[in-house]
């Protein structure tokens, strides 16, 4: 069996709703790519509202600014949006890490609540592939370096929850016979070092972006009130 958990289950929505609702494969198809694509904007816009306490037509600026900005660099926008197995495996992910994001940058004590949600999405999302662990685990630690530069509550127990939890998830992922076979049957090279290569190049992109894009958070605040 493959790792990835999460991804399956959601794909097999697509039998649930053509089931319940009587209706056929290819209309049934669209409902679910729709009702994933919801999901990614709510959680785009409840990071974006956490992180800078936006609200009204500023919080729909910014959310529609970031989810175009999304679709825009996708490697394939037609995958994204069109083939259910992409969306799939991505756009869960996706939601969280903007949800981690924009609660963790805060640098705000987290509640037990706050510490239950995270870790729980932390867990679900880390077996829809094998790179979101990475990026979860980047921002805590990002979180934890921040706290200690500007003296801020360490939180070691909730950040140490959180990121047991995406471990977990990840050893899951990596760990499952299926998700090596699938892997290497990548042609080119090996499987897992395909992968690893698109990460790095994926984060070189990132690195790259960023002295063009840094000025985005000042000027999103120049839309606060």
């Amino acid at each position: 069996m493959t790792g990835r958990i999460t991804p399956l289950a959601l794909i097999q929505l697509l039998q649930v709703l053509a089931s319940s609702l009587s209706i056929n494969f290819p209309s049934a198809y669209p409902l679910v790519l729709a009702v994933l694509f919801v999901v990614f904007v709510t959680g785009s816009t409840v990071a974006v509202r956490t992180a800078w306490c936006v609200c009204g037509s500023r919080l729909f600026a910014l959310t529609a600014t970031f989810v175009a900005g999304v679709i825009a660099v996708a490697p394939s926008p037609h995958e994204l949006l069109y083939w259910l197995p992409g969306p799939a495996c991505y756009v869960p992910p996706a939601t969280v890490v903007i949800i981690f994001l924009g609660l963790l940058t805060r640098l705000e004590p987290l509640s037990p609540l706050q510490v239950t949600g995270l870790a729980s999405a932390g867990l679900i999302v880390a077996i829809c592939n094998e790179f979101t662990a990475v990026w979860l685990s980047s921002i805590l630690v990002f979180s934890i370096v921040a706290r200690q530069l500007t003296g801020m509550p360490r939180e070691w127990t909730a950040h140490g929850v959180v990121t047991a939890a995406v471990l977990a998830g990840f050893a899951v992922t990596v760990a499952a016979p299926g998700n090596a076979a699938r892997l290497d049957a990548i042609p080119g090279t090996s499987g897992a070092r395909r992968s690893m290569a698109s990460f790095m190049r994926f984060r070189v992109w990132v690195g790259s972006s960023q002295n063009h894009r840094c000025w985005l958070p000042s000027r999103s605040r120049s839309l606060l009130p």
